[in-house]
C-alpha cells in the first residue's frame, strides 16, 4: 500500500471510531436504548464523511479561499449526512 493509501484508510477509519459512538450516545439518549440500528447510523454517517474528506474535491478545495472552502465542505457535508439519515430512515422504516 502507498503512503496515501494508508492515510485514507487510517482517516476513514478514524472517523468511523467517532460516527459509531456518536450515533449509538443520540439513540440512547433519544430511546433510552442501544441496538443495530445505531451501528448502521454510525456507519451511514461516516462513510461519507471519510469518502468526501480524502477525495479529489477535497483536494480541489486546498485552492479556494479560506471562506468558500469552509461554507462549499459545510454545505457538501451538511447534504450528505441528511442524504444518509434518510437513507437510513427510508431502509429502517424510522
Amino acid at each position: 500500500m502507498t503512503a496515501r493509501t494508508v492515510r485514507r484508510l487510517r482517516t476513514a477509519i478514524t472517523i468511523t471510531m467517532v460516527c459509531i459512538p456518536v450515533a449509538l450516545i443520540y439513540e440512547f439518549l433519544d430511546d433510552g436504548r442501544i441496538s443495530f440500528t445505531g451501528v448502521v447510523v454510525g456507519i451511514a454517517l461516516a462513510t461519507p464523511l471519510a469518502l468526501l474528506q480524502e477525495s479529489i474535491c477535497d483536494e480541489r478545495m486546498r485552492s479556494l479561499k479560506f471562506y468558500a472552502a469552509i461554507l462549499t465542505k459545510a454545505f457538501t457535508y451538511i447534504m450528505s449526512l441528511a442524504v444518509a439519515f434518510q437513507s437510513v430512515g427510508f431502509v429502517f422504516g424510522l
